[in-house]
This record gives structure tokens, sequence and C-alpha cells, in this order.
């Protein structure tokens, strides 16, 4: 029987840009759900929450990185990883590397630098109870 939501979900999905296809044979983590090439492929007797939640993973990832998802996605993390290597190596002032704004210039105002203003600012932000 076919879950009532799946075609909602389907629809959804693919208003936000995802390439949803129905395969038969779709066998992936969750039951009836696989991620091919960047692609979800769903079996009619699949779940809309199964295959919202491999849906998740595509949708957080830059457009130009889906194609690399495969069933365990470990392609993706590669090349993630690679473009981070590559954006520190390349310029020590990139800003993957690099502590958030917000940090930095509460550090300035604190006299702190590094992981001194991340842990300055989390001392403010969250304080003890009963302190």
């Amino acid at each position: 029987m076919e879950d009532p939501a799946l075609p909602i979900a389907v629809a959804g999905l693919r208003a936000i840009g995802l390439t949803v296809i129905e395969d038969d044979a779709a066998v992936g983590f969750v039951p009836g759900v696989r991620i091919a090439g960047g692609t979800l492929r769903y079996a009619p007797g699949a779940t809309d929450s199964n295959l919202l939640h491999e849906a998740g993973h595509l949708a957080i990832l830059p457009e130009n990185l889906r194609p690399l998802a495969e069933d365990d996605l470990s392609g993706v993390w590669e090349a993630i990883r690679g473009e981070f290597q590559t954006a520190r190596c390349a310029d020590p002032d990139a800003p993957y590397p690099r502590a958030d704004p917000v940090q930095r210039s509460r550090g300035d105002r604190l006299g702190v630098r590094g992981r001194a203003a991340v842990r300055a600012r989390s001392r403010a932000d969250y304080p003890r109870p009963g302190l």
C-alpha cells in the first residue's frame, strides 16, 4: 500500500530542485529509498518519512556536489574535505578556517585571540546557573 503522503513529498522535493525518480528496485540505507548519482530513487512502497530523511542529505549539499552523492555519501565528504584543504592552503585568511566575525569581534573587545575568543564567547553567552 502506498503512503498517501508520498506523492506530496515527491512534489515538494522536486519543487526545491531535487531530482526524484520512482524506481521499483530502489534499496538503500532506509527501506525503499536510495541515493544514486545525486538522485533520489524511491520504490512505490517507500514511506514519505524515509524519502524526506534521505532528501535532507542532498538538500544541504551545494548543487555542484550533489552528483557525487551515492549511497554512503563518502565521495561527497571527500570532495568537501578537499575543498576545505584547498581553501586553507591557498589563502590562510580564507573564511573556512577562521572564526565567524561575531566571535572575532567579541574576542577583540575582550582582548583575546583565537581559541580564547571562542571560550570567552561561550562563557559570556552561557553563564552557569547560580553564578
